[in-house]
């Protein structure tokens, strides 16, 4: 069971409560952490970007848009890390997983090739979003279609569609198009249940979450220490 989780060296707090979560209640995982920087040295992704203001917001410079994170692009090496075979799990670093994942790989692996998508995905409702700012308090939110959707994917990553996510084409097409997984149809993009990318401050108080993202800050960000399940998040700090 291969799992990619975003790393942002600002966020390597987050990171790690991601990966200790993720063994522990998933101890026979194969994780991967995306660092840019291994991927630039592999020779991967060659993105550049620039910041033109002291609150670490970031302008990429293929569409001259900001973004948030290193791995904002990064997730869609995926199927070519994995030379376009078998399924995988992504997730940012700003989640705690509080169930095994097993499920997510047996349900998927079991399905015909000629019946599964290219990606599964909460299909959230949050093309625009409520709150203004987001992680640290300092990056500005901005709407767009199919907004989170691509903050945790279960990718089929020898889907038909997917040959199209080369390194080349992850460097040099607009970040935009991206996130809103513009290679792919409607029908070529399948549903999790809402546990699997729970929004904290948004998802429905009923769902018992699987995975809970932290999008507008994790319990150690100033305002955010009482977050739901910030205990837990702590204690695998």
């Amino acid at each position: 069971m291969r799992v990619f989780i975003g790393y942002d060296r600002l966020e390597n707090d987050a990171a790690k409560v991601a990966e200790r979560s993720l063994r522990a209640v998933s101890p026979s995982v194969d994780i991967t952490l995306l660092d840019v920087r291994a991927l630039r040295n592999a020779g991967l992704y060659t993105r550049q970007a620039f910041n033109v203001s002291d609150t670490n917001q970031r302008y990429d410079s293929i569409d001259m848009r900001p973004f948030s994170t290193e791995f904002s692009f990064t997730r869609f090496l995926i199927p070519a890390l994995t030379q376009w075979t078998g399924t995988a799990l992504y997730t940012d670093s700003d989640v705690l997983f509080r169930r095994d994942v097993a499920p997510l790989f047996i349900q998927h692996d079991e399905l015909p090739r000629s019946h599964s998508k290219a990606i599964y995905c909460v299909k959230h409702d949050y093309s625009t979003p409520s709150d203004m700012t987001k992680m640290r308090g300092g990056l500005r939110q901005y709407p767009y279609l199919r907004k989170n959707w691509s903050s945790v994917m279960f990718f089929n990553c020898g889907h038909r569609a997917n040959w199209f996510l080369t390194p080349h084409m992850v460097n040099t097409a607009y970040g935009r198009e991206l996130q809103q997984m513009f290679w792919l149809d409607d029908n070529e993009i399948g549903s999790l249940e809402g546990q699997w990318n729970w929004l904290e401050g948004h998802g429905s108080p009923d769902i018992d979450p699987a995975i809970v993202h932290y999008t507008r800050g994790t319990p150690n960000v100033p305002g955010h220490s009482d977050t739901p399940f910030a205990d837990e998040w702590w204690s695998y700090l």
